[in-house]
């Protein structure tokens, strides 16, 4: 049985899709982002979430408030 969760926040080293390490690691973070949407959980991510122009705070501010996150260490 899948229990509710409000949100999982994911946080990893991206923006370095040109070394093969870093393009692995980008398949690996969307492949687990997929997996937990078709679970109905809903993802943060700053890559998707912070648009032009936005705060990096902000966001880093609505992480330490959640209950879940995932790190995934490189």
């Amino acid at each position: 049985m899948i229990q509710y969760v409000d949100k999982v926040y994911v946080s990893y080293a991206w923006g370095d899709q040109t070394t093969e390490d870093g393009t692995k690691r980008e398949r690996i973070v969307d492949l687990l982002c997929t997996s937990l949407n078709r679970l109905g959980i809903q993802i943060g991510r700053d890559k998707n979430n912070i648009k032009p122009g936005g705060s990096i705070q902000a966001f880093a501010a609505e992480i330490a408030r959640s209950k879940r996150i995932i790190a995934v260490l490189s």
